[in-house]
């Protein structure tokens, strides 16, 4: 008794703590387990332990009565407490700050892969986009020539740029494919031995691949430099002439 005196009561006489123990800022070493409860009628201790000769921690949670149970670990982070997200538990976390479908200026979520995948497949997301000189550029770059004979079904759907070379001979333009509300074709002279015929409305085209031209057919002859523009808008081809 009067060694637990000396040492101001702070163990009973069965040996178990009657007061707080202060350490004095020193090192508790050496000791495993440890079990937590906030007074006797806690239904719940927690208990830490290290698994021997491993690097490994080891937290569980026995509720009197039920069993073990899930146990939480939180941090304080300045305003609250948080939970510490596990491996088992880190999918349904990690969903939480998902979606499928970006949110504009939504800062706490991220697409997902799927939202990439689709995006990265899909062709209308991904098309061409040109500065000012490549968009005056790629008229000359979806480009073909004329040069002598007759044009009735060219397919122009994926030209921008017709040349137009009477070097060996005439050529008569009677109508066009592939017209679509907006297209536009320029036609351009780069040789003027010879002459260039523009039909109006001629019978032999399909109706929509005609061209329709203000005042009738139209000649550009010999040595007659210039050229003209098509512009498809149903019901055939619209002809804006620029020659001598």
């Amino acid at each position: 008794m009067e060694s637990r005196s000396a040492i101001n009561d702070i163990f009973d006489a069965s040996g178990n703590a009657a007061k707080t123990i202060n350490f004095r800022y020193n090192g508790v070493q050496y000791a495993n387990p440890f079990n937590f409860r906030v007074q006797a009628s806690d239904d719940y201790q927690i208990g830490i332990s290290k698994v021997n000769d491993t690097n490994r921690l080891l937290f569980i949670a026995n509720h009197f009565g039920v069993g073990l149970e899930d146990i939480s670990l939180e941090c304080w982070n300045g305003t609250s407490y948080t939970k510490i997200i596990r491996a088992d538990t880190f999918l349904t976390n990690l969903l939480l700050f998902l979606e499928n479908t970006p949110t504009e200026n939504e800062e706490e979520k991220a697409p997902t892969s799927k939202w990439a995948y689709d995006h990265e497949n899909d062709s209308y997301a991904h098309h061409e986009r040109y500065y000012d000189k490549e968009a005056v550029d790629a008229f000359q770059s979806r480009d073909t020539t004329f040069t002598t004979g007759t044009i009735d079904d060219f397919d122009a759907t994926s030209v921008s740029m017709v040349w137009l070379d009477t070097t060996d001979g005439d050529i008569n333009l009677r109508g066009m494919k592939g017209g679509y509300s907006g297209k536009i074709v320029f036609f351009v002279r780069t040789n003027c031995d010879n002459s260039v015929y523009l039909r109006h409305a001629h019978a032999t085209p399909d109706v929509g691949d005609r061209f329709y031209i203000a005042g009738g057919d139209k000649t550009m002859g010999v040595g007659a430099y210039g050229g003209f523009i098509a512009v498809y808008k149903d019901p055939a081809w619209q002809v804006f002439f620029g020659i001598p």
